[in-house]
């Protein structure tokens, strides 16, 4: 027994050596082309730890080292290749075999040595997102020789918590064309952390938690295209703030809890072509922002509280707007009739209940697609919509009354998907495309009926009453006509069928004096008697 556990514990000691010894043995890596036709030497998801395993097995030919998903702690002295022709240019030098890509994303790399990237002469990407960063790691000289061609730099992912100068302010990163800072938990940036980025196209700051933007911050940024700031706790879009953005084509600023965009916030970007405002706090279409864009043909307000849209004065160059998920609900006349270039409208899952014919105005637009998907929608007149027009039209959950005033749906070949009726009780559950125009007018409403019948029923009654109205009108004291001054109203009638006329008087006040009496042109006997009011006396009475 004892022999067979001393067997047992000397098998678990040779497989515990031999796996250790595994675990030094040098680790293997692939070398392959790309989809662009570089070099790759692919190390990733190997497990290593040490660079120096690594040391003198690089290919010479390999321009791109790929380390991602390993368990690096420090970001290691990179060797140039000895294929590299360190006279030539690296600018469209495809013969030019540098390390051009090094890619350590996914590692829990804390530090940098010193002289990290310094020996690499065309390094065009460095990807160190999700590792363990910090911004107090970062020093002017961290970018240095090695990064004067740096086009891509990505540190998302790592836990920077602010942005100060001196992070990304190297002189050595003024070829950088794309940076991305996503979800790398900044919870500010420097007035002056990003402006000397001068050839900069695409930033990306989303995923933090930034609350405000200094309108200096990207005052710099000339030749930025996109701009990138979702999901973050912006409030307040202030003055100027994109304003030195003259080439900006995308802005996304969704995901925020944006009330309010200054109206110079985009003062000098004339170029904006697409702005991204869903799921913030907008209340009303910022019509004083995007006045200010005019190649702005994508407007997306997706997720905002907007309960109305209302006319704007002057006409924008929008050609897709998006209003999904706001809680309208209804669309009142002329409320797009600003929107004179549009072709793309999107308003789905609303309580929007109805849609004027005159939403568009005296001159709807040349729109191309319409979806109203999932919405309160029972009726949609023939003129709300240009639908001779469109290419698609898309009306799906929608509690569609199925009679007459949507028969033009049936004849429309824009549309698209399942539009099941949901009145009259006859043709509920039917979809509308397989009914015609005879289905519609065969079966009326409840309510269509209700009207039908009520109206015919209360006409006798309504005669009754205003004639009974009219023959006791002299006991209305409004309907008697008026004189300069106070005033009584007299009736003159035939009381007892003689021919003899009896004199009704109504007086509003006692007076005790006759001033005048007027009958000029009165009609069926009736005469204005006008007192005079004086003061009372015992032995005077009223004379007529």
């Amino acid at each position: 027994m004892v022999s067979h556990d001393i067997l047992k514990y000397f098998a678990l000691l040779i497989a515990s050596i031999i796996a250790f010894s595994s675990s030094l043995q040098e680790p293997k890596c692939d070398n392959a082309l790309d989809n662009r036709g570089l070099n790759v030497w692919n190390c990733s998801s190997r497990d290593i730890i040490d660079f120096e395993f690594l040391k003198g097995q690089i290919p010479g030919n390999v321009e791109v080292l790929d380390f991602s998903r390993n368990r690096f702690t420090e970001l290691p002295s990179i060797e140039e290749s000895p294929d590299c022709d360190r006279e030539s240019p690296c600018e469209n030098n495809t013969k030019n075999l540098c390390r051009r890509d090094i890619l350590f994303g996914r590692n829990e790399i804390n530090r940098f040595k010193d002289d990290a990237l310094h020996n690499l002469v065309c390094l065009r990407t460095l990807d160190l997102s999700y590792n363990e960063l910090t911004s107090k790691i970062f020093h002017p000289n961290t970018f240095q020789e090695g990064a004067h061609h740096l086009q891509t730099l990505n540190l998302s992912g790592n836990k920077l918590g602010d942005l100060p100068d001196h992070v990304l302010g190297s002189p050595f990163l003024r070829s950088l064309r794309v940076l991305d800072l996503s979800n790398a938990s900044l919870l500010s940036i420097s007035r002056s952390s990003v402006d000397d980025l001068g050839e900069l196209r695409l930033l990306n700051l989303s995923y933090n938690s930034l609350k405000e933007i200094h309108n200096q911050t990207f005052k710099g940024l000339t030749n930025l295209e996109f701009l990138d700031l979702r999901h973050n706790q912006l409030e307040v879009i202030d003055r100027e703030t994109f304003g030195d953005l003259v080439n900006l084509k995308e802005l996304w600023l969704s995901y925020n809890n944006i009330r309010e965009i200054h109206v110079n916030a985009f003062y000098n970007d004339t170029t904006l072509e697409r702005l991204h405002l869903e799921n913030n706090r907008f209340h009303s279409i910022p019509y004083s922002a995007i006045n200010k864009l005019p190649l702005l043909h994508t407007l997306n307000l997706k997720g905002n509280p907007i309960v109305a849209v209302t006319r704007d004065s002057q006409e924008n160059k929008v050609r897709s707007l998006i209003l999904d998920n706001t809680p309208l609900t209804s669309l009142q006349s002329y409320a797009l009739a600003s929107f004179s270039s549009l072709e793309y409208l999107f308003i789905s899952h609303t309580k929007l209940k109805s849609i004027h014919p005159k939403i568009f105005g005296d001159h709807p637009p040349k729109l191309k697609e319409v979806v109203l998907e999932s919405n309160h929608i029972a009726t949609l007149a023939s003129e709300s919509l240009p639908w001779q027009q469109m290419s698609t039209l898309r009306l799906d959950g929608n509690p569609i009354e199925c009679n007459y005033s949507v028969a033009w749906i049936i004849s429309s070949p824009a549309l698209k998907g399942r539009l099941i009726c949901s009145a009259p009780p006859q043709l509920a559950g039917k979809e509308l495309k397989y009914l015609n125009a005879e289905d519609l007018q065969r079966y009326i409403s409840f309510d269509n009926i209700l009207i039908l019948i009520l109206v015919p029923a209360s006409s006798p009654f309504l005669a009754i009453c205003g004639f009974l109205i009219w023959k006791r009108r002299r006991h209305f004291t409004c309907c008697g006509p008026q004189v300069g001054g106070q005033y009584v109203s007299v009736f003159t009638r035939d009381a007892n069928g003689s021919g003899e006329d009896a004199v009704s008087v109504e007086m509003k006040v006692q007076f005790s004096r006759l001033k005048s009496v007027s009958n000029e042109g009165a009609k069926d006997k009736r005469a204005l008697i006008k007192f005079e009011s004086l003061p009372q006396r015992e032995d005077e009475e009223d004379e007529i």
